[in-house]
Order: structure tokens, then sequence, then C-alpha cells
């Protein structure tokens, strides 16, 4: 009789799910313990991400590198309490990131914390200057435009188009419903519209 492969595919994502959540809750046990070896393998797993998501929700490098690192320390405080119940490790990480991105932008907005603007550089391998400018600006005005959102659309934009989590994994990261994330997806993408059609319109009574 042959095998049903809806089934031994079912199983094998069971299985997958299965061996993921043993892996991270390896990785959490480990580090609560304090294992060197850990946390190094923590940090390069989860360090670009975290230091990404900081870096769109904040666009300053400095405290970017300070949500990171408080992060981090955060991660090996409580790497204890964490449990394969609730969400993959790295949304758990996530979600702290987050949430310190929220108390930084909350500060900035009391006037407690001055932001500060870092350009990036172009790469000294450029092809030609006027091409990599160009498509730095374009970067830099969408970088504008997601920075003008409220803090919760932002970072629903981040996670789910910069980052590529899934709306599952994005609302467990903001610990939200997942139709939550999707009103604020909705609502993030109309002001993103608005904000890039209104800055097309400067640009364009400028050049006439």
């Amino acid at each position: 009789m042959a095998k049903r492969p809806g089934i031994q595919l079912g199983r094998s994502a069971n299985t997958a799910a299965k061996t993921a959540a043993e892996e991270d809750a390896g990785l959490a046990s480990r580090i609560a313990r304090g294992e060197p070896a850990a946390i190094r393998e923590a940090t390069e797993q989860f360090l670009p991400m975290v230091y990404a998501v900081a870096r769109r929700m904040l666009r300053n490098d400095s405290d970017a590198d300070d949500v990171a690192q408080e992060t981090f320390l955060r991660v090996w405080k409580n790497a204890g309490r964490w449990s394969p119940k609730g969400a993959r490790l790295s949304t758990w990480v996530t979600r702290i990131a987050i949430n310190l991105c929220y108390d930084r932008l909350r500060k900035v907005s009391r006037g407690q914390v001055t932001p500060l603007e870092d350009a990036p550089e172009l790469a000294d391998d450029a092809p030609r200057a006027d091409t990599a400018l160009a498509t730095r600006e374009n970067a830099g005005v969408l970088e504008q435009a997601v920075a003008s959102l409220p803090e919760r659309q932002r970072a629903a934009i981040v996670l789910v188009h910069y980052e590529e989590m899934s709306n599952i994994e994005a609302a467990k990261a903001m610990e939200i419903s997942v139709d939550a994330l999707e009103s604020l997806l909705a609502r993030g993408r109309r002001g993103l519209k608005q904000s890039l059609m209104a800055q097309k319109d400067d640009l364009l009574g400028e050049v006439s």
C-alpha cells in the first residue's frame, strides 16, 4: 500500500519544528549556565538581526549599538526564564530589542535623548559615484518615510518587510495578535505611500 505523501510531509514539518524548539531550548539553557561558547553562538546568530532592527527603528548607529548591547545583556540575564512554548528564541530576542527601541524613541520624544543622524559612507569599490549616490538618496528617502511612521507601525514594517519575518512571528515579537499586526502593516503601508508621494511632488516642483 502506497504511503500518503501529505501525512509524510506533515510529520516532517512537525519533526523540524520539534528539532528547532529543542535547539532553542538547549541554547537558552547553556546561556543561562553562562557557557562562553553559547554566548558566542547566540551573538553570532542574533546580533545582525538585532542591530538591523534597531538601526531601522532608530536611524542612528550609536543608539542601535546601545540597544544591541542592552538586548544581549538582558538575554544573558533572563535566558533561564525563556520557554519554547511561547515563541522561538530568535523571536524572544527580537521582542527585547523592539521594546528597548520603543523606550529610546519615547525618551527622544520627551527630549531626554538627542538623536544623531549618521549617514552611511559610499563604498570605495562603487562602480559609479553618481549611481551610488542616487541609490543612497533613494534609500534615504525610504528610510525617512519609515522613520516618520508611528513606532508600532514602524516596527511592523521593519520586522515583516526588512527582516522578512512571517506575520505570525512578527506578531509574537511585538506581543500582539496577527490581526493587529496586519492592521498596523496596512496603516503603515498607507502612511509610506502618502509620505513618498508627497516627497515626489516636492521634488518635481523643485525641478520645474
